[in-house]
């Protein structure tokens, strides 16, 4: 720990042994530091400290800063664009209606969808508190639905809509309706009922909430007309103005619940075409919220799902302008609470905000400190944007960071006290005066600190080594897992290595048992074994089946190693107070909005390898 200006140490150790912690903590990640390529420091002499980062999910905050310089906050659960998609929802049934000559050229320009679930992205309703977004109200009165007859259904939906339109309007509409389901005669009727003129744009946005609801959606679609809701029987969807141009519930058309043509619906063209969002989240890496928002998005709107990415590439299963594909411009820590900015194509916030009526016992995760061992996922702050988030797209992260239990030297507990905050003082002192060596933190590496050794094989196409560091036993899980990683190791065991068919038997079946026996969230050991029990000994294939964002943080980590051996090497050789011959300076750094790229990427940068005459001149 001496060789350190500022270094927080993540462990866990018993109060009755923090003398001995402290040796331990100070040798042990010495030497990992080592491993990684941290070797020199901008303070050597300054005395170190051992203390415990993220003891609690609230000691590490990460709120991302937008290339603008806009703060990721979550502060509200509401739908903060609902007034503005209203207006445009009754602007462009407005104007279609405008356009409709007669039912023949109606329905010639319908396309695919029903427009009477127009306000079903932006009608959400305030989520007061955890549970009541997660079980009671509507639900409750949907269950009570589904119990009701037919006739039961229309009865009650007219005596709620009595509340909002009046009798008169209210029993010609039900009637209509009932005409249709062919309960009372067969007297002619028109195919949907024009409600009053109704001027108040929350009471329009209730009855078409009502026509949602479970009473009347067996029966009715609705759209509005210059301020006048109609109500059409659902059997004439198709010749409705709008048809097509917004999603329908429960649609089942197509693969994923969805067929080509709907995933292709209108978008309005003043509109930009991506919804940006705060991701806030409790004890859950971003792939995996990400993924869970995804497999949301795909439930509801059908979509194909395309793994949340940082950036996406825009084309092909998993393309930034996959609807289901959840685009960011970083990792954030799981476990932590972080906020960050992230992207989907022609989303609207009522597809996302059902992630905030799911209860946190249902999220992925554990350990939470707010949510009893679950992880919490919640969206909003809403905008459209005209560019999706990519790698790098962003301004940078503010931390609030906790540091417990911080430990210098094994003195008695007052001496003990007053030398550690002597030490956290001097550090802090030496680190606002000289800066530090913008070293990739231990994180970077994996918990196990291999990610590095890994990504080196990657790189020298050593795909069998590459699968066995991922598949190595690890130090302190538990036995089912030590015990399917050893199965792996030994699959050989009395194996002829000579036999082909003998050693791809043998590698089949064991991969097969290893994958039973592997964790939830044990992605790429999992993405392994499944690919090899298919296609035993074909290791890079296997590879390849990881995820692609996961795949790229193997050679990311290489990168990250030799860039930590270069900075640590130069410290070594010629101190951080002067510039060296040789030395690379920064002096073009142009932001994204300037045109660069940002935190990541050459674009805009322009760096200049000093001469001796650079030096000698302090031209630099």
């Amino acid at each position: 720990m001496s060789s350190s200006s500022m270094v927080a140490r993540t462990a866990t150790h018993s109060p009755l042994s923090r003398p001995t912690f402290a040796a331990a903590a100070s040798s042990s990640f010495d030497e990992a530091e080592r491993s990684v390529g941290i070797s020199a420091f901008v303070s050597p002499n300054t005395p170190g400290f051992a203390a415990v980062s993220k003891a609690r999910y609230s000691d590490f905050v990460v709120h991302e800063v937008d290339v603008e310089g806009n703060i990721a906050r979550l502060e509200s659960l509401e739908d903060n664009l609902k007034e503005t998609e209203v207006a445009e929802e009754e602007k462009s049934n407005t104007d279609t209606d405008k356009n409709t000559v007669d039912g023949d050229d109606m329905s010639k320009k319908r396309s695919v969808e029903d427009s009477t679930l127009a306000l079903e992205q932006s009608s959400v309703k305030k989520l007061k508190t955890e549970g009541d977004a997660c079980g009671n109200g509507t639900n409750t009165a949907n269950k009570e639905a589904d119990k009701m007859s037919n006739d039961d259904k229309l009865s009650e939906a007219e005596k709620e809509l009595t509340k909002l339109v009046g009798e008169e309007a209210a029993k010609g509409a039900i009637k209509m309706l009932r005409l249709w389901e062919g309960e009372i005669g067969d007297e002619k009727v028109e195919k949907n009922f024009t409600l009053p003129f109704i001027d108040d744009k929350d009471k329009r946005r209730s009855i078409h909430q009502l026509i949602r609801s479970d009473l009347l959606v067996p029966f009715a679609l609705a759209d509005t007309v210059e301020k006048k809701v109609r109500i059409w029987h659902k059997r004439f969807e198709k010749e409705m103005p709008n048809y097509g141009h917004f999603p329908r519930r429960g649609d089942g058309r197509g693969r994923g619940g969805q067929g080509r043509e709907n995933r292709q619906a209108k978008w309005p063209s003043d509109r930009p075409n991506y919804l940006r969002f705060v991701l806030y989240k409790e004890n859950i890496d971003t792939g995996t919220a990400v993924k869970e928002l995804s497999r949301m998005l795909r439930s509801g709107k059908g979509g194909r799902h395309g793994r949340g990415g940082r950036g996406g590439a825009g084309r092909g299963r998993g393309g930034r302008n996959d609807s289901a594909t959840i685009n960011y411009a970083g990792m954030k820590d799981k476990r932590g609470v972080t906020a960050q900015f992230c992207t989907v194509y022609r989303g609207t916030p009522g597809d996302l905000l059902k992630i905030n009526g799911i209860p946190s016992s249902q999220g992925s995760g554990c350990g939470g400190t707010s949510t009893r061992g679950a992880a919490l996922i919640k969206v909003g702050h809403f905008s459209y944007v005209g560019d999706s988030m990519g790698l790098g797209s962003l301004g940078g992260n503010r931390f609030d960071i906790v540091l417990r239990n911080a430990w210098v030297d094994e003195s008695k507990n007052g001496e003990r006290i007053e030398a550690t905050k002597a030490a956290l003082e001097q550090a802090a002192r030496t680190f606002q005066e000289n800066g530090f060596i913008n070293y990739f933190g231990m994180q970077r590496f994996g918990r196990y600190y291999d990610t590095h050794i890994t990504g080196r094989e990657v790189i020298k196409g050593n795909f069998e080594e590459v699968v066995s560091i991922i598949m190595r036993p690890k130090g302190d899980e538990n036995d089912r897992y030590t015990d399917a990683r050893r199965r792996w190791e030994n699959r050989f065991n009395g194996i002829d290595m000579n036999d082909e068919k003998a050693v791809l038997e043998a590698e089949k079946k064991c991969a097969q048992s290893v994958l039973r026996d592997l964790g939830r969230f044990m992605n790429c050991e999992a993405s392994l074994m499944n690919s090899l029990s298919r296609r035993p000994r074909d290791y890079k294939r296997a590879f390849q089946s990881i995820a692609k964002n996961m795949r790229s943080m193997f050679v990311h980590g290489f990168q990250s190693y030799l860039w930590n051996c270069a900075a640590s090497h130069r410290i070594e050789a010629g101190g951080h107070e002067h510039v060296m011959v040789g030395d690379l300076v920064l002096v073009e750094d142009k932001s994204l909005l300037e045109g660069g790229s940002g935190t990541s990427g050459l674009k805009g940068k322009t760096v200049k390898v000093l001469t001796e005459e650079d030096v000698k001149g302090g031209q630099y």
